[in-house]
């Protein structure tokens, strides 16, 4: 079999990760945000404008909850269940639900809430 020089390269760098039981897929702990951002919260009518400093590569859920005491009550807000992170300002504004007060929290995507 004949191989041309990239070939034999890209097989034999393969051949030793898989010798040496390594993986080249990050796993998510390598994405997660270092520390929980500290969360700004402004309303204005109905509107609500959540606010935080990203880190970059890492993935944000906004999670919220009528009880900050009961961890089961914790639900993920449907429309923000997968943010990027941009390294800068992460602003986001929606419609404020009909409910009484709830609490909102920046949760890393991948991970439980913490």
């Amino acid at each position: 079999m004949r191989f041309f020089f990239p070939q034999a390269l890209f097989l034999a760098a393969g051949m030793g990760f898989l010798a040496c039981g390594c993986s080249t897929t990050p796993s998510t702990t390598d994405l997660l945000p270092t520390k929980r951002p500290t969360l700004y919260r402004t309303q204005a009518g109905d509107q609500v404008t959540l606010q935080w400093e990203s880190e970059v590569g890492a993935r944000y859920a906004v999670i919220y909850t009528p009880d900050r005491e009961d961890p089961n009550l914790w639900r993920v807000l449907p429309a923000f269940s997968d943010l990027a992170g941009s390294g800068g300002a992460q602003v986001i504004t929606f419609k404020a639900p009909q409910s009484g007060r709830l609490y909102y929290r920046i949760s890393p995507v991948g991970s439980d809430s913490r």
